[in-house]
């Protein structure tokens, strides 16, 4: 989202981690900075007399790939990590945790039954 900012911690381990995050930008701002907007292809632009600073999900993911950081061989870092990670400050219901719980998957196969392999052969063979 254009000009999105962060939304309040939920838990008391998200709150540590934020005042952590913030200590080392603190010390790091001007390198994060520049790194940030090698990636972001918004870097500079102005929105609304305010400068745009947004990162896309594509160019984050880009980001943690070329540092190694995403499915590397350096770390257990996995791509649905990163998307829950992203996901768990939006809607909790339009998050793909959610989407993927078997409760949801159940009730999408016994609303469209069609859908399973096993199905299609037997109609086929009628």
């Amino acid at each position: 989202m254009p000009l999105a900012v962060k939304n309040k911690s939920k838990t008391q381990e998200d709150e540590k981690a934020f005042k952590l995050a913030d200590k080392v930008f603190e010390e790091y701002a001007e390198e994060l900075s520049c790194v940030f907007n090698y990636f972001s292809k918004k870097s500079g632009n102005m929105q609304n007399g305010r400068k745009d600073v947004t990162l896309e999900v594509d160019e984050l993911l880009d980001m943690l790939r070329k540092a190694n950081l995403l499915d590397g061989k350096t770390t257990d870092l996995q791509l649905e990590e990163i998307v829950y990670m992203i996901e768990k400050y939006y809607a909790p219901e339009t998050t793909l945790k959610s989407k993927l719980e078997q409760e949801r998957f159940d009730a999408h196969i016994e609303a469209n039954p069609m859908l399973l392999r096993v199905n299609q052969e037997a109609a086929a063979k009628k």
